[in-house]
């Protein structure tokens, strides 16, 4: 699994286990919900997640990098 691959996973669990939608924690991220979107799809591109998007999600999740 890539790094990439495990950050949707924690995402997606943890959307499932606080019962919010995909778009809501986009929203408590300060991250678009389009870029959300793509994490959810698998279409990060060549260079995956960013370090800003990153600090950004673990932000949403109340984590700190």
């Amino acid at each position: 699994m890539t790094r990439e691959e495990a950050i949707r996973q924690i995402i997606l669990d943890y959307c499932e286990s606080n019962n919010i939608l995909i778009t809501q924690f986009a929203k408590r991220c300060n991250i678009s919900k389009s870029y959300i979107s793509k994490i959810n799809l698998k279409q990060f591109g060549k260079l995956g997640i960013s370090m800003t998007y990153l600090e950004l999600i673990a932000k949403g999740l109340n984590m700190s990098m």
